[in-house]
């Protein structure tokens, strides 16, 4: 039944392209899509776009009424029944209860709904291990938490983290703080007070130039980066097309260095025994450009996906059955990384 239910979720994913592109237009803050869905005066199929959106950030609790209210309406039955459904597996499944929001020491939080998208800690009892997980830029966020913990070790804590702001990180988090620097040291912190011994990264998308950052700044035991990005200069170009040349003069030293992960990896190369693998789809092209330019990087493994030309690798793994034993594979026991952090210049 669980599998089933997962197939179904990835079909929710996929239609949520759609939703995305239209809510992307309309430029709506997490707080007017909240507004939008319980507004009993709008447009139904407005409000239940914005009933999926807040579903996928992890709202679903709250969400419901407004597709209970929707289910009987011709424009919206069908979005709202599966809506209806994929929260009621969401509730049998129980993650949300056991899920808590983590923010590091110090950093003032005044948008709880803001770090519940940003960071959530999932605590296993006699864990001595953790996974660092680094979503991507995609929406649906919780849809992804869902999926993940489903496969990932269970025998690992789990701390998934995403930047709201979608800027790949540059810029901390709600839960670290507002510098990139930030993150590193928070992330150490967390590792310490969890008294964890060994942790791994996994990041998708742009999350994935997160995770290879980590892997090398913050010393992890492995790293699995899905349809990553491995630089971040035609990023910061486009950005900084957008701002006034005051705001640049801001910005520039705050970006994260170095933007091209192939500087790293040549000045600190990865140690001996510790599993880096890239994985891509093999027709896009994109993607495979990102990867193939980390090609003969000391220790960094590269693997395509056959005749795939899909961004959303997870989502593939997962109906080819993959995803469980790559996990396996990767996140393995692996030797205790010896040696130091890298200097500051080097924080992410």
């Amino acid at each position: 039944m669980d599998t089933l239910w997962i197939f179904y979720l990835l079909r929710i994913i996929a239609q949520s392209r759609e939703w995305e592109t239209a809510m992307s237009k309309s430029l709506l803050t997490f707080e007017e899509h909240f507004a939008l869905a319980f507004d009993t005066g709008a447009e139904p199929t407005a409000r239940i776009d914005s009933a999926v959106f807040l579903a996928g950030e992890g709202l679903f609790h709250e969400v419901k009424p407004v597709a209970e209210a929707l289910k009987d309406h011709a424009d919206t039955a069908l979005t709202a029944g599966r809506l209806l459904l994929t929260i009621r597996q969401f509730e049998r499944w129980g993650l949300h209860d056991r899920l808590t929001p983590w923010v590091d020491e110090g950093v003032d939080q005044p948008d709880p709904a803001m770090l519940t998208r940003s960071a959530m800690f999932l605590r296993r009892s006699d864990a001595q291990d953790a996974i660092i997980v680094f979503i991507g830029t995609a929406d649906l966020y919780w849809v992804t938490l869902y999926l993940l913990e489903r496969f990932l070790p269970k025998d690992r804590h789990i701390l998934f983290l995403k930047d709201p702001s979608k800027l790949r990180y540059a810029f901390g988090t709600p839960a670290f703080g507002p510098n990139h620097g930030d993150i590193t040291s928070g992330l150490r912190r967390f590792l310490e007070k969890q008294k964890v011994r060994r942790f791994h990264v996994l990041g998708t998308s742009s999350g994935g130039f997160a995770a290879l950052h980590f892997a090398i700044t913050a010393r992890a035991q492995g790293a699995l980066a899905l349809s990553p990005e491995t630089t971040l200069v035609p990023f910061a170009e486009r950005s900084l097309t957008q701002f006034t040349e005051e705001v640049k003069a801001l910005l520039k030293p705050r970006m994260p260095l170095p933007l091209d992960l192939q500087e790293l990896f040549k000045t600190y190369p990865v140690p001996e025994g510790v599993p880096i693998l890239l994985m891509y789809a093999e027709l896009h092209a994109e993607d495979a450009a990102m990867c193939k330019r980390m090609a003969g990087l000391v220790g960094v493994q590269l693997e395509a996906v056959p005749d795939c030309d899909l961004h959303d690798l997870l989502s593939v793994l997962i109906a080819q059955r993959r995803i469980a034993p790559l996990f396996s594979r990767v996140f393995g026991a692996a030797d205790q990384i010896p040696g130091a952090f890298p200097p500051e210049p080097h924080s992410f």
